[in-house]
């Protein structure tokens, strides 16, 4: 009986805890160069802990890396990266920050920052733009032009594994440390951005699914309680 009572409650909170892990992917939906969050469940190993108890448990969290559009905006600072796991390298006041979200704006002295002031780095370090240049643009290689002369070229990263970056935000990652990301080749596209890579339909199917799940596992712990009820009555 005890060992029902605990496959049911491990259910209830795994099921809670998808639920979560949906909610946060429906509320940014609309999130330029979001990744969905994935989860697994995995089943309580009962030898490994030395217990009697089975259940289930969260198994891996991760981001799906696939890309998921691009939108068209015309803005000559809206840059968008055309392969999956590369991203632009910023520095932030803690240090240095990798996101795919290539919004980005020029200050009054000419850096280039994105929508939460962090720096945009080239290989020179912060890119800087004259402040009167009128007519800039980015090649695929990331060089970026303004007014005919060559400014710099955009710093494009890779992870070494999907572990050695962290998600600080919504768009926005932590690399472990400066050996957890490498300088890599990617196509830049000016004058896009790209979209969050969420399935609305896959989202609403999962959440249905999930509701269903939990359900089920609130039913088996009433019919637990009614058991146990019954079988202690005097």
């Amino acid at each position: 009986m005890i060992s029902g009572i605990y496959s049911a409650t491990s259910g209830l909170i795994t099921a809670s805890e998808q639920q979560d892990v949906i909610s946060i992917n429906l509320a940014n939906i609309n999130t330029p160069s979001f990744k969905e969050i994935q989860m697994t469940f995995n089943e309580v190993d009962s030898a490994a802990s030395a217990s009697e108890l089975n259940g289930v448990k969260t198994g891996i969290i991760w981001d799906r890396n696939e890309i998921g559009g691009f939108v068209q905006t015309g803005r000559s600072l809206d840059l968008a990266i055309a392969e999956p796991n590369r991203y632009f390298l910023l520095l932030s006041n803690n240090g240095q920050v990798v996101s795919r979200y290539g919004h980005f704006m020029r200050t009054p002295d000419g850096l280039l920052v994105d929508s939460n002031g962090y720096l945009l780095l080239g290989a020179t370090g912060p890119i800087r733009i004259s402040a009167d240049a009128s007519n800039i643009s980015v090649t695929s290689n990331g060089t970026l032009i303004a007014d005919g002369e060559e400014v710099d070229k955009i710093r494009i990263v890779t992870a070494i594994n999907n572990n050695s970056i962290k998600r600080i935000s919504a768009n926005i990652y932590k690399p472990d440390s400066e050996l957890s990301i490498q300088d890599t080749e990617s196509r830049i596209l000016q004058g896009y951005l790209e979209t969050s890579n969420i399935n609305i339909n896959d989202i609403f199917v999962k959440m249905i699914l999930g509701s269903r799940y939990y359900e089920a596992t609130q039913k088996a712990l009433r019919l637990i309680a009614d058991i146990i009820q019954l079988n202690t009555r005097v």
